[in-house]
Parts: structure tokens; sequence; C-alpha cells
């Protein structure tokens, strides 16, 4: 009996491994494919679905008021204003500095941010210390980090039934010392065990880059609160503190890099082999989840953490380049005093200057004079000085606004609206937006061009 039951034991280890090789290989495949993939993809580096993420999931959860919506976003081309300004070393930097662009906030904000930025220029060295430490952080992994801070966090299902199977597979395993027929049990426990393991293993795969990502900014963060100029803009650093105290239980989903070493099979094979066995990873990565879960708000500050510094530094780096660029002065007066504003998308930009009278202002001439060329330059750079406290001009003098745009309308079949219908519900909007407390820019471009001429008229 106690031979047929160490051959049966070796059948279903055979078995396990032969389940792991085989997993490893297809690991090894995709990422064969995933890399010939990239390599045809000149636009890789702005994947504006990873890019946006963490600012689209904010706004879901309110934690960012939605003011350069998708409409206005598209109507002034903001993807491709951040393209250009992008100077970030890290996936995390880029993906703060793009929610930053497309949230308006209070003119508070920006200024404390060009604050920050001022510090480069204090202290040179600054800035090389920085990037020295967050081009670590330059994979593609990094835009996987927010997925620990918006998305719910999937712990491990029975997980009473899976303490119970490792309570008696110890049990029996102890017993089976002097009674060896009892070790017979072991094997059906073994086999759920072998089940449970991978069906949970997508799970485990899910969370394996954020993880390895938390584990690896951590150790960055820390040693950037250290330099003095970084300590005093971040006075409250305890999530750091907080975050280190679950670091030795990432363990669970570190080890999944083990899977990239061919030279490693063996002990991945035998690693997970005891795994199985004890159910070590089920119940330390269920207790892991738990701990993540009641870490989101921490994690969320080191996200803010690192993506602020390699914004500020982003954008310093952004002034010192050939661009003509200025800090914008807020004005609480109805004025608008600019001074040779360029569109920085275009080359050789001629730049112009805008110092209305009134409070509004009609811009027209002829077909192709550049007239809407004109007032997405206004727009953009005023999005830009109250966000990153930049602008594209010598001089900016403006109040701190709301921006609105009506540019590039489309027809929606889905929500029953042509072209039409669309314009008078972007212009119900301004009008709403107008009987506000806040100053507001409204930029139109050809109003009710959707309709016939005399019904323009009636409408205007």
């Amino acid at each position: 009996m106690e031979k047929w039951v160490a051959v049966g034991f070796l059948v279903v280890l055979l078995i396990s491994a032969i389940i792991t090789k085989r997993r490893t290989i297809i690991f090894h495949l995709r990422n064969l494919f995933k890399k010939t993939k990239s390599t045809k993809n000149p636009n890789s580096d702005y994947n504006f679905d990873l890019i946006g993420r963490y600012y689209h999931n904010s706004i879901e959860e309110k934690k960012y008021y939605p003011t350069i919506n998708d409409s206005i976003a598209n109507d002034l081309d903001i993807d491709d204003a951040f393209r250009l300004i992008d100077r970030t070393s890290s996936k995390i930097g880029q993906q703060f500095l793009y929610a930053e662009i497309r949230t308006i906030d209070s003119v508070e904000k920006p200024e404390q941010f060009d604050r920050f930025t001022e510090q480069f220029q204090k202290e040179k060295e600054l800035s090389e210390f920085i990037r020295l430490h967050l081009e670590k952080l330059s994979d593609n992994n990094g835009y996987l980090l927010e997925r620990l801070i918006h998305e719910p966090l999937i712990s491990y299902p029975h997980i009473k039934f899976v303490r119970l199977l490792t309570f008696s597979f110890v049990v029996i395993l102890g017993l089976g010392i002097f009674y060896p027929i009892l070790l017979l049990f072991l094997l059906p426990i073994f086999i759920v065990n072998l089940v449970l393991y991978y069906s949970n293993k997508s799970n485990i795969t899910y969370y394996s880059s954020a993880v390895q990502k938390l584990s690896k900014t951590l150790p960055i963060a820390k040693k950037l609160s250290k330099n003095t100029a970084i300590n005093e803009q971040f006075p409250d650093l305890l999530f750091i503190e907080n975050i280190e105290k679950i670091r030795k239980k990432l363990w669970v989903v570190n080890s999944e890099r083990l899977e990239s070493n061919d030279l490693m099979l063996p002990l991945v094979i035998a690693s997970d082999l005891i795994k199985i066995a004890s159910n070590i990873e089920p119940l330390s990565f269920s207790n892991l989840i738990n701990q993540l879960e009641t870490k989101k708000d921490d994690i969320d500050k080191l996200f803010c953490f690192i993506g602020e510094i390699d914004s500020a530094l982003s954008v310093f780096i952004l002034r010192t380049e050939n661009f003509p660029t200025c800090k914008p002065v807020f004005t609480s007066q109805k004025e608008i005093n600019i001074e040779n504003i360029i569109h920085p998308l275009i080359d050789d930009c001629v730049p112009n200057s805008l110092a209305p009278d009134n409070k509004n202002l009609l811009l027209t001439g002829s077909n192709m004079s550049g007239e809407t060329t004109f007032i997405r330059t206004i727009s953009i750079n005023s999005i830009l000085a109250q966000t990153i406290y930049t602008v594209f001009a010598e001089r900016y003098t403006a109040p701190f606004l709301k921006i609105f745009s009506s540019i590039r309308i489309s027809d929606d079949i889905r929500q029953k609206t042509n072209y039409f219908l669309k314009e008078v519900l972007t212009i119900k909007d301004f009008i709403t937006a107008f009987h506000s407390e806040k100053q507001c820019l409204f930029v139109l471009d050809e109003i009710f061009k959707g309709t016939k001429y005399y019904r323009k008229n009636f409408c205007r």
C-alpha cells in the first residue's frame, strides 16, 4: 500500500510539473508576441487608453471634476499637445501629467506646482538626481499601478475551504508518520489543491505587474523623500511608512518574475509544487488583497508623489527648450492681455496678440485665414496656464477661466441627436454656464452651421 501511495504521489507531481512547464512555455510565447507587436507600433509609447486611465478612473470616483471633458479635449487637440509637452521619465508621471492638464482646479494649485518647478532652477543637481531614479519606472508596467487604486480588488474565493484543506493536509501528513495508510488521503487533497491553485492563477497574474511595480516604486519614493527640496514640498510622507508595512507580503506575486528566466524553470516547478501542497499562495494572496484594499489611499498618495515630481521636472525641461514660454498672470478683472502667443503644435507659427476692450470678441475672415487656429491657440494656452503654469507666449494676463468649446461637433445616433440638435444643446450648456459665478471662456467656431441660413439667423 505504501508503495502505491508513493507511486500516486509521483504521478501527481509529474502531472503538476508538466502543467507548470506548459504554462511557462505559454508565458514565453506571449512575451515574444507582445515584443513583436510592439516593434510594429511607432506610437506605442503614447497609448492614450493607458495614459488616460488614471484621469478617467479618477473622474468616475469624483476625485477630479472633468473640466476638460472629452469634447473639449477633441476640439483643442489635447492629446497632441500632451505629446509635445511630455518630458516625463516614468509612466506614473506620464499618467499624472495627463490628468493635470485635463483638470482645472483653483488658482492656488498651478502656483504651488510652479514653486516646486522653480526648485530645479535653483538646484541644478536635483533634476539629475530625480531622473536617475524615475527612469527605473519607465517600463509599460508602470501604467498598471493605478489598477491598485481604482479597481475593486478580487480576493481569493472559498478561502475558508482552502484553510480547511491546508489544515487537513498538515494533520494527515503528521499522522502519516505513525500511520502510513493515512497518506493515501493526501492524494485527493493534493488534486483539489492543484485545481484551486491553477484556477486562481489568473487572479494573481492580473495583479502581478501592478504589485511588482508597487514593490519597485516604494524604495524609489523613499530615496526621493530624503531630498530636502522634495521633503519641503511634501511634508506629509506617512503614506510611505504605511505601505512599507505590507512590503514583505508582496513576494506572493513577485515570484512570478522567475518565469521569465529559463534557468529558473526547475526552481519554478519546485516552488509551484510546494505552493500547491501547502496552499501558501492562495492564503498569502488573500491576506495581501485585504491589506492592499486598506492601503488604497496610501497607494494613491504614492502615485501622486511620484507623478507630481516627474511632472514638475517635465515642465521645467520644457521651459528650458527652444519654445517661447512665459508664466501666466491671473487677474480678477474681466480682461485679457496676451502678447505674441503661438500654437505649440504649429511649426514656425506666426505669433499674435490679443487685448479686447470688451468682454466679447467676434473674429471674422476668409476661408483658411486662421480664425479657428487662433481661437484654438487662445484656448489651449489658457488650459496650460491654469494647469502647468506655462504659456506659449511672451505675456499672458487673464482671469482664471472655465473653458467651453464648440468646434468639432458631430451627430450621435446612439444619443438620437443630429448635427443641429447637438449644436443647440451645446449652446444651451453655454448659456447655463454663463449665469454661474465662475468666469468662463466660450470658444465657438461657425455657430449653427448645421442648418439653413435663415434658421441660423433666427437662432442667433
